[in-house]
């Protein structure tokens, strides 16, 4: 058996961490600014690649945004989750102790 030790404060600022280069991939330009490139050179075979940049850009962007910010979610319901667990396992541990006390008296 391994034992697995946790501080909520730390996994809680690593899911804050996640969730602020979420939002920093989510609300960056850079897709528009390669859309300002294929907008200066229209008509040409650079700016029809331009736009598939752009495109491919801004979907990976949303996706792993969106990726990061599930994750976030999910760290934090998870650590709050297992707090709580913890906590009922202690109080039923404690209440048993009591018993087993009371009973040996």
């Amino acid at each position: 058996m391994s034992d697995v030790h946790m501080a909520p404060a730390d996994v809680r600022a690593s899911a804050d961490r996640i969730a602020e280069a979420g939002e920093a991939v989510r609300t960056s330009a850079h897709p528009t600014h390669v859309a300002q490139i294929a907008a200066a050179m229209t008509g040409s075979r650079s700016a029809a690649a331009a736009r598939r940049v752009y495109t491919a850009w801004s979907t990976g962007a949303s996706d792993w945004s969106r990726a990061a910010a599930r994750q976030s979610a999910n760290m934090a319901a998870a650590v709050t989750d297992t707090v709580a667990r913890d906590a009922a396992v202690a109080s039923s541990t404690q209440r048993i102790a009591s018993r087993l006390e009371q009973a040996a008296r």
